[in-house]
């Protein structure tokens, strides 16, 4: 686990003891954190303690408002699903009205998974690619929601509910792999950071298992840590894809404060593909910075030392110029870009990929792909949640297409594909498996 930072509480469910492997799981954290208070609570008591700590609460980004280290809130998923417990999360909503209603789900237990339609359109029955972004439809993977690198650009930063009952997880995450054939690859965490409370929590290696029951089902691993040594000797058999998000020295230092460095994601992702692992990267965000080209030559020759299986560009969305002014150092950033955003304000206010507009994204992308295919022409190379018009431009030169293109996290993108071989539309068929 990380230990340079101690969360100044750690909430611990009484439940917990009921289940010895949870136990072990526990104690395995606490031993980590021996300074943090500890907060004993009741299932049933949730809601109260939400009220009383104001944990649900919606918080703003953390380069707003930089709150210090996470408390850490442990607890049992449940698999009743969302729909069974609506009438509880609506009492505790309505007691609270400032709650995030996504961290009430997680701090009741109800969030261990989730089905994302992102950028899906319902069309005669069929879930259909959005105009506004392109992203595949999936179940993803969660045990926490929140993360101790303090980026920048996140809300989730001041509490990290943490599900610990992990035996009971894999066994059910088994069902749901089982029950969804068409789904090959699941991402976990697309909520946290996934390496964080490894190995003491021991989640990666109790999917992996998990994915090894199957022929054909991976797990891949979102990332911005180096806490890679425990995957050295993991029977990993080839089923898990690490893949990481990468940002310039620059941007690492400046905007993610308690994430690795890019340098160290460079060295973590170059250990794991010498232990066998599939090693993907996500350029993401990408905040263009005064100099961003250099910068970004400078990251593209250190990370294409180590083979990759695809490439994805995404840059920062998800928030308006003045989020984004108020978020990053605006002194570093490129000036005739964000004159340009400044500009595009109106223009861009319903759209999920502002603040940037077309144009600027649009060079940015250019330039990437440019200086990857100057040192690898073959490696796979896609955008990541990006709108249907700017796929509809920069298709021909990355070659390939919104409806097939292999990325970092999609769930039929298994390691080693040039292009799908399933419609990640037509062929989706979500079949939940709660209680």
């Amino acid at each position: 686990m990380y230990e340079s930072f101690s969360p100044p509480r750690i909430y611990v469910c009484r439940d917990i003891a009921s289940d010895p492997d949870a136990q072990t799981r526990t104690d395995r954290i606490l031993a980590a954190y021996p300074d943090s208070e500890i907060v004993p609570f009741d299932r049933e008591g949730v809601g109260d303690l939400i009220l009383r700590h104001g944990l649900g609460n919606k918080r703003p980004r953390m380069g707003i408002r930089d709150v210090g280290p996470p408390s850490l809130f442990l607890t049992l998923a449940q698999f009743t699903g969302p729909d069974e417990s609506a009438e509880e999360v609506q009492a505790i909503l309505a007691k609270s009205p400032a709650a995030d209603r996504r961290m009430v789900l997680f701090l009741l237990g109800l969030y261990p998974w989730h089905g994302v339609w992102l950028g899906g359109l319902k069309h005669e029955g069929r879930i259909t690619m959005g105009t506004d972004m392109v992203c595949r439809p999936a179940w993803r993977l969660n045990t926490m929601l929140g993360c101790p690198h303090h980026c920048v650009y996140c809300a989730f930063g001041e509490l990290i509910p943490m599900y610990v009952n992990m035996g009971a997880y894999c066994e059910r995450l088994a069902d749901l792999m089982a029950a969804n054939p068409w789904q090959q690859t699941y991402l976990y965490d697309d909520a946290s950071e996934a390496l964080y409370p490894e190995p003491a929590l021991g989640a990666v290696e109790g999917m992996i298992e998990c994915c090894k029951q199957f022929p054909d089902r991976h797990l891949v691993i979102h990332t911005k840590s180096a806490n890679v040594d425990f995957l050295r000797d993991l029977d990993h058999q080839g089923r898990c894809t690490m893949t990481w998000s990468l940002t310039s020295g620059l941007q690492s230092r400046a905007a993610e404060p308690f994430s690795a460095t890019m340098e160290e994601r460079v060295e973590a992702a170059r250990k794991c593909a010498s232990w066998g692992y599939p090693v993907r990267i996500k350029f993401k965000p990408i905040v263009p910075f005064t100099g961003w080209r250099d910068h970004a030559r400078e990251m593209i020759r250190e990370i294409l030392s180590v083979k990759l299986d695809n490439i994805s560009l995404f840059t920062i969305a998800w928030m308006d110029v003045d989020d984004l002014k108020t978020c990053f150092p605006v002194e570093l950033l490129d000036q005739e870009f964000l004159r340009a955003a400044e500009e595009a304000k109106e223009e861009m206010k319903n759209r999920s990929v502002k603040p940037y507009p077309h144009h600027v994204r649009a060079e940015i992308y250019r330039f990437y792909i440019q200086e990857i295919r100057a040192i690898n022409p073959d490696v796979p190379i896609t955008l990541c949640t990006e709108a249907l018009d700017m796929w509809e431009e920069l298709a021909p030169l990355v070659g390939q297409k919104p409806r097939d293109f292999v990325c970092g996290c999609g769930p039929m993108t298994s390691p080693g594909l040039g292009c799908l071989k399933a419609d990640p539309w037509r062929d989706v068929k979500p079949v939940s498996v709660w209680d």
